[in-house]
């Protein structure tokens, strides 16, 4: 597989940018995911409490602190300033080469979407002709139920 040269036409600073840009959001997603996974955990082992064993409770324990550890000591991010030229181009070409991966990626995956749910048509007329049903139905109760009543009390609407 030979790999394309995004790299052409773009300067060192836009390169630059482009993969501190990238970092930072890498950096933000990873930062989310280790919140949700903490909190899926505990929610895991207040459901779970009871039935748990010390293992695996200690178990849960290691892993929450594993992602609070992650939190509090994330990687140092990559100085880009200060890195050669050949490993800046190699970065930059995979990071654009990836990129490209996914919107490909979520393209055909919306144009699957797109033929399926075509496919996929719910006739919701019966639905509707069976609420009307329902609602004729329950209406006629109560109003016979009010008669009932209004007869046993002797009451005339």
């Amino acid at each position: 597989m030979t790999t394309k040269e995004y790299h052409i036409g773009k300067t060192v600073p836009e390169m630059i940018a482009r993969l501190e840009k990238h970092e930072e959001y890498c950096r933000r997603s990873m930062k989310r995911f280790r919140f949700v996974q903490i909190w899926n955990t505990m929610v895991e082992i207040n459901n779970k409490y009871d039935e748990m064993d010390g293992d695996q409770e200690i178990a849960k324990y290691e892993a929450i602190r594993f992602f609070v550890e992650g939190l509090l000591n994330p990687d140092p991010m990559a100085n880009f300033e200060t890195m050669p030229y050949e490993e800046l181009i190699k970065r930059y070409n995979h990071r654009k080469e990836v990129e490209e991966f996914w919107e490909s990626y979520y393209a055909k995956k919306e144009a699957d979407i797109k033929k399926t749910s075509a496919r996929k048509t719910v006739d919701w007329k019966p639905f509707k002709n069976m609420g009307n049903r329902v609602k004729t139905a329950v209406t006629g109760f109560l109003e016979s139920m009010k008669k009932r009543i209004g007869k046993e009390n002797n009451f005339q609407p």
